[in-house]
């Protein structure tokens, strides 16, 4: 018998990831299905991104309703939602996911009886303050958010330190609070459990996991090489951003004039660049085969906590990688063909040298270790949570 059976597990995320349309939602259901596979009952609360799909019938899955998950697709409803948070002394990305239709909807899979609440992404945080929620709660922690507005705020305008100044002192106490409150924090680097334990919360309430990323089927014929470089990644958000216009215009100007670099993922088309040695794809439909159709992958993060899929799942796949020493922060097996580089300079020589080298064969046994340590991993961590009941 599974170690979770008959375990009820309301799961109240952001929006509902099984599309897997960025690296938040990926982590995201790489936790359900690992807590659904071993016998759990998990009923996943969240929004619809606006546009997509009509849902499939699941009765595990509990919709707020269709929302404005990307900043870039709000409009208006930016304002309205900056202007509530300071009325309400509240944090901008808390404000942004509140609404009575969450309530609503996480009143519904809780009423159908719950053991365990997990908080996903401290984004969620608000929902701890409701009445009447289980005694177990568990917070998955992305990032140290706190910690990453405050980046942002150091790299940006006068406006932007002003609003991510404010967003990261906010969201410093709401997460010293929330992980005083859960029973058991997850976070998915070292570093961030380290920031936790500053804001006071107790190392023993804390567990690091290895997050896998998604598993690509690496049977598939590897297809021709259609670009020498290679990006992907959710490029509205700000963070990711922040890396992707580093590398246009420190990386870029180092590399050779007859080369490409594909840039693949939602926000490349509205980069700032002309550069005819740039593609921008947007979304491609297979994430693996993109990869495996590059020379060699580029990861140029500047700023943010948390892990980077990006880098995990470029491994998995064996391309030739250069990342930046940031994103490679919670891998500390990184196999031989990845390469690390600091500068624009650096970075520019090592893609360069990369992109020429022999191919590297997948290693299928890395990522497989790896999604076999997230899987014991988390089990222990639901150990932890009845043992503290």
């Amino acid at each position: 018998m599974s170690s979770l059976s008959g375990l009820r597990v309301v799961f109240a995320t952001t929006v509902l990831p099984d599309e897997r349309a960025n690296g938040g939602e990926i982590c995201s259901q790489e936790f359900i299905d690992v807590l659904r596979d071993n016998g759990a009952d998990i009923r996943v609360v969240g929004y619809e991104r606006v546009g997509r799909g009509p849902l499939q019938p699941d009765p595990s899955v509990y919709s707020a309703g269709p929302w404005f998950i990307e900043m870039a697709d709000a409009g208006w409803r930016r304002f309205m939602w900056l202007a509530r948070a300071f009325l309400t002394h509240a944090p901008f990305t808390q404000t942004k996911f509140k609404s009575t239709a969450y309530v609503r909807a996480l009143r519904n899979a809780l009423g159908e009886g719950a053991d365990v609440l997990i908080i996903d992404h401290a984004h969620m945080g608000w929902v701890a303050e409701l009445p009447d929620l289980p005694a177990r709660k568990l917070l998955i922690a992305h990032n140290l958010e706190h910690s990453l507005y405050h980046d942002i705020a150091q790299n940006g305008s006068t406006a932007k330190r002003a609003i991510y100044g404010r967003e990261a002192k906010l969201l410093m106490a709401k997460e010293a609070t929330l992980g005083a409150e859960c029973s058991a924090t997850v976070t998915l680097s070292n570093a961030d459990r380290d920031g936790f334990i500053r804001l006071g919360v107790p190392a023993d309430k804390i567990t690091v996991i290895d997050l896998p990323g998604q598993a690509f089927d690496l049977t598939q014929p590897v297809p021709p090489k259609s670009y020498d470089i290679g990006l992907i990644g959710s490029w509205q958000w700000d963070v990711n951003r922040q890396g992707i216009l580093w590398f246009l215009s420190d990386v870029l100007p180092h590399l050779p004039n007859n080369l490409t670099v594909a840039i693949a993922g939602s926000g490349s088309e509205t980069l700032p660049t002309n550069d005819p040695r740039v593609k921008k794809l947007g979304r491609v439909p297979d994430a693996g085969q993109f990869m495996r159709a590059c020379r060699a992958l580029a990861v140029p993060t500047v700023v943010g906590s948390g892990i980077q899929l990006k880098t995990i799942e470029g491994i998995s796949v064996g391309v030739p990688m250069v990342v930046t020493p940031l994103a490679l922060r919670g891998i500390n097996d990184a196999p031989p063909h990845v390469r690390t580089a600091q500068t624009g300079v650096e970075f520019a020589k090592a893609l360069t040298e990369a992109m020429t080298s022999s191919p590297t064969d997948a290693d299928p046994q890395w990522a497989s270790r790896r999604r076999e340590r997230f899987r014991e991993t988390l089990l222990s961590v639901f150990e932890q949570i009845g043992d503290a009941a």
